[in-house]
């Protein structure tokens, strides 16, 4: 048996929708755990791309993966993050599906300051 492959593919379809002749509708094919996040839709060239602004519209896509919990983490290379005295530091934890439960774990090097 040859090992099947599938990639996860996008495609803009053009679909008006009520008296906006330039509806566009996204659609994910084959959808995977790297692509799990936030999709934006906003007019081109619009200059306030913020979930705040009524002019645009916000989804969260999840995927529902058994053997993979976290899109930030590919096998077992965790990213490093260095973070100055004082500063603040952003963890990022995002899981492929909403009822992943996640925990922050934190271990010292040999008592030093540095977080693996």
């Amino acid at each position: 048996d040859p090992v099947k492959r599938t990639w996860t593919t996008f495609s803009m379809i053009p679909e008006p929708v009520n008296n906006y002749k330039y509806g566009l509708r996204l659609q994910i094919t084959n959808m995977s755990y790297p692509f799990v996040g936030f999709y934006n839709c906003h007019f081109r060239g619009a200059k306030n791309i913020t979930e705040e602004n009524p002019e645009n519209s916000r989804i969260y896509l999840f995927v529902n993966d058994s053997e993979n919990f976290d899109v930030e983490f590919i096998g077992d290379k965790a990213p490093q993050t260095y973070v100055e005295k004082g500063d603040t530091a952003l963890i990022p934890c995002r899981p492929t599906a909403p009822d992943v439960d996640v925990k922050l774990n934190i271990s010292y090097d040999g008592g030093s300051n540095y977080i693996k």
